[in-house]
Formats: structure tokens, C-alpha cells, sequence
């Protein structure tokens, strides 16, 4: 009998595999299945290691999205402001950044020239065009106070001024570009 479960097992799983395999492509993706298609796997397409060589991509593919069938590459934020951005907050830690996504988290920042405060900040950039709609800064702050780190609103100037400069740094960082 447990001959018959173990086979009646193996056969069920057998199947199972034989059905998901092949070309599914006719059907939709969720949207993380859809970024790890189009950034790839270290694994390479044919299950092998591809650490140092394989299918070459273009170098900003992985960064800001991918490629399409024909190899032209799809581009989810725009690099300058992508560029711009890092470079703006670059005094800062950075915590976390997704360049497929748009988004960039500083850690906390304390200014030695203002002991007892700190900021964090938070960047998206919605889209590849190159415009200050299309990018968005949010600051949190915190007092020191007691010892103990208490959230005190932000000024909402210090959002806007850190967005014209990221603006103006990719506006140059495009000008430069095209010089090339």
C-alpha cells in the first residue's frame, strides 16, 4: 500500500511540473514576477552559474528596468533625476534605494552644526520624464529631548528646496549628457 501512495505520489508531482513547464507567457504576471523577468537571475537562463559572462545586457538595464523583447531598454524612472537625487542626499546614509521602483530612504542624519536634531528623507521619482511633477520628497525630522527622540513636524520648505535641486542637478547632468 505505501508502494502505491509513494507512486501514485511521484506521479502527481511528475505531472504537476510537466504542466507548469513550458511557455507561460500567454499568461499574466504578477508585477514582482514581471521585474525578476526582466532583471534576470544569477542563475542564468539555463540554470547554470552566470556570474562572470553570459548574455550580456545593456548596462542600465538592470538598473532602470530592463529591456523589451528587442533588446530596447524600458526605462521606469528617469536616470537624471535618479542621478540627481543620490547625489543631492549623498551626505546621508542611505537605507535603501530601488532604482525599478523610484525610491530612495535615507537613514537619520544629525548636522553637527544642529545637535538634537535629525532627519530623515524619502524620495520617489513617478516617472521617466524629466520634470518636477514627476518627483516627490518627503522629510521626517525628530527633536532630541530628554533623551529621548521625539517626531516634530518638517518644514515643507526643506522638501521643496531639496526637489528644485534635484531638478536643476538633473537638468545639468542631461545637458552634459547630450555634450557627450
Amino acid at each position: 500500500m505505501k508502494k502505491i501512495i509513494l507512486f501514485a505520489s511521484i506521479s502527481l508531482l511528475s505531472a504537476a511540473s510537466f504542466a507548469t513547464s513550458g511557455d507561460d507567457t500567454k499568461y499574466p504576471q504578477s508585477a514582482s514576477r514581471d521585474r525578476w523577468n526582466k532583471m534576470g537571475s544569477v542563475l542564468g537562463d539555463d540554470g547554470g552559474i552566470d556570474l562572470l559572462g553570459g548574455k550580456k545586457k545593456s548596462s542600465d538595464s538592470w538598473l532602470f528596468g530592463g529591456s523589451d523583447k528587442k533588446g530596447k531598454s524600458i526605462m521606469t524612472v528617469n536616470p537624471f533625476l535618479w542621478q540627481a537625487s543620490l547625489d543631492v542626499v549623498s551626505f546621508m546614509p542611505i537605507r535603501n534605494s530601488d532604482p525599478v521602483g523610484g525610491v530612495i530612504s535615507t537613514d537619520w542624519h544629525e548636522d553637527p552644526e544642529y545637535p538634537g536634531e535629525r532627519y530623515i528623507i524619502n524620495i520617489v521619482i513617478k516617472s521617466s520624464e524629466l520634470n518636477i511633477n514627476n518627483i516627490k520628497v518627503t522629510v521626517f525630522k525628530q527633536k532630541l529631548e530628554n533623551n529621548v527622540w521625539r517626531a516634530v513636524k518638517a518644514s515643507k520648505e526643506i522638501a521643496q528646496d531639496l526637489e528644485e535641486k534635484i531638478l536643476t542637478k538633473a537638468r545639468q547632468l542631461n545637458i552634459e549628457s547630450k555634450r557627450k
